[in-house]
């Protein structure tokens, strides 16, 4: 534990945390006078790049899959991950973030790293928005709403993400701009943003009905005349109906499908998925939420009738990460709701502050409490592999471990593949993205035969033994050139040893659901050509087919 404790990314988030506890003192000197507010936000965004810079030029694999969806339908090659494929597949999780990053590629803007200056850029936007949210709720409270853009750019979840190039930082701030717009009463312009939401994640179009069902209740109490009411109200959400209905029916015709392929690769397993998003959900609440919304048990109904859209919102997507099984390491699905949990929170604390006479210490107390549990601890036991500085090329640039392994794998392919190769993984972003190599996904995210087998498997229709053999037989079909594994338990003397002696079947991968490596047909159709470290237990073995 001391050794992590003092690792140079977590000296950093300590060197940074007490900064920004200093910075939090400054405020509280600064608004009991209420001046300096400029002063203040220039000091917040500097908290904020700070907190960015530790994490360098990170992106996450995914982000290489949405790049290489845009490329290619910026090319005109259409909405495919392999350009060959006879029927399209949605292997992507954001439409909306894709048609922009895919606008951008076709006006010049080529560079890798487009999605993640995106992903900052809305980032940006959504620390505006939670001010003027904040602002909006709370009699335009400046001293709160700054406070609550502080916590934002010290939650280091949500700094993850804000550079990993996904399209956390859009989604966050579709919901905090729907927020805004309903507290002004603009309920036709709430449903187009919801519209918007539903397709920048395949869940928003759940929450915009969770929204919808919210606006229902409260108009029906709210008015005599509530049928009548009820059907305006519903009449104001067409757009919303309109802009997921035609993206709906895009899927079916382009697709051909109803959902798209990171459904059936994803889901399945319904009990132990709930039971992993349970406790996915208890270990975020318990370092982020619980804190925040300790003042939410003092105030009760009061707060709910006042806050009622937020709330709504926010267990809506606490059900839907619930029932998903949670994801990723540093609670990548949470971060959607980290800006709506702030918004909460610090609304709590300050009903909390008019019920306390002499309240503002205790409120500044917990403020602090949350600050330090909710970002500190949250990023020190839960960013997963960790982020470390790789060379590459003679650049330094700042990655995951994980994904340093499979830049390098990727550049050893390029140097001797011909272009026209096939290529089988797990971590189907960088990769594929490097090399252009069509690709077998055995994760099942843009494969979707393997997502079918996947969800039959997950559901109980076929047993792990029967989703194995097609998998395997699918593998060996396919005249795939290339196989990336990812070996566990193991070093890296032990798989040399293994390798060298050609007992290939001895390699213990952590996704053994493929056991490719078992079939006696490996050995004579395969080489091992490199072995690439990730940590003393954790190495990528890249395997070439031999030439015939």
């Amino acid at each position: 534990m001391f050794k992590e404790l003092l690792s140079p990314t977590t000296t950093h988030l300590v060197i940074l945390k007490i900064g920004a506890l200093a910075i939090l003192g400054f405020l509280t000197a600064v608004f009991i006078r209420r001046r300096r507010i400029v002063l203040a936000v220039i000091g917040i965004l500097v908290v904020a790049v700070l907190h960015l810079s530790i994490f360098g030029f990170w992106l996450m694999d995914d982000a290489y899959i949405t790049h290489r969806y845009a490329k290619n339908f910026a090319s005109g090659q259409g909405l495919t991950f392999n350009p060959e494929e006879a029927v399209p597949i949605e292997g992507f999780s954001s439409p909306i973030y894709l048609f922009t990053l895919a606008l951008l590629i076709t006006l010049g803007a080529s560079s890798l790293y487009l999605t993640q200056m995106l992903s900052l850029l809305f980032f940006a936007v959504s620390m505006m928005l939670l001010l003027l949210s904040v602002r909006a709720y709370y009699e335009k409270s400046t001293e709160i709403a700054l406070y609550s853009i502080l916590f934002l750019s010290l939650a280091s979840p949500y700094i993850v993400y804000a550079i990993s190039g996904m399209e956390n930082t859009l989604v966050s701030s579709l919901i905090l701009l729907t927020i805004i717009l309903y507290s002004k009463g603009k309920r036709a312009l709430t449903a187009l943003t919801f519209g918007f939401l539903a397709i920048a994640r395949p869940e928003g179009f759940v929450i915009g009905i969770a929204a919808l069902t919210c606006d229902l209740i409260v108009t029906q109490r709210a008015s005599k005349r509530r049928f009548k009411e009820c059907a305006f109200t519903i009449l104001k959400w067409v757009p919303f109906i309109a802009i997921f209905g035609a993206y709906f029916l895009f899927r079916i015709l382009y697709f051909e499908e109803i959902f798209p392929n990171t459904y059936y690769a994803k889901m399945g397993g319904y009990v132990d998925r709930i039971v992993t998003g349970i406790v996915y959900f208890i270990r975020f609440f318990i370092f982020f939420g619980l804190p925040l919304f300790s003042a939410l048990f003092i105030i009760g109904r009061k707060f709910i009738k006042m806050y009622h859209l937020p709330l709504t919102l926010l267990v809506a997507y606490t059900v839907f990460i619930i029932l998903a099984g949670g994801d990723l390491p540093a609670y990548r699905f949470f971060t959607y709701t980290i800006p709506l949990i702030l918004l909460l929170g610090v609304g709590g604390l300050i009903h909390l502050k008019g019920i306390l006479r002499r309240g503002f210490t205790a409120v500044l107390f917990i403020m602090i409490f949350t600050l330090v549990s909710g970002t500190y601890f949250l990023a020190l036991v839960d960013m997963g592999g960790g982020i470390s500085s790789l060379k590459a090329r003679g650049i330094v640039i700042g990655v995951d471990r994980v994904q340093g392994a499979l830049y390098n794998l990727a550049n050893d392919i390029n140097k001797d593949a011909e272009g026209d190769e096939k290529i089988a993984l797990i971590d189907a972003g960088i990769v594929p993205y490097l090399t252009g190599l069509t690709t077998v996904d055995l994760w099942g995210l843009m494969d979707a035969q393997i997502a079918e087998w996947k969800y039959a498997c997950s559901s109980g229709a076929i047993t792990g033994d029967e989703f194995d053999h097609k998998v395997c037989e699918y593998f060996f079909g396919g005249q795939v050139d290339y196989l990336a594994m990812d070996v566990v338990g193991q070093s890296e003397e032990e798989i040399e040893e293994i390798l060298s002696q050609g007992e290939y079947h001895k390699l213990e991968s952590h996704h053994d659901f493929h056991r490719i490596n078992e079939d006696e047909k490996f050995v004579g159709l395969y080489e091992a050509v490199g072995v690439y470290t990730i940590n003393d237990e954790y190495h990528l073995v890249l395997f070439k087919r031999l030439s015939s």
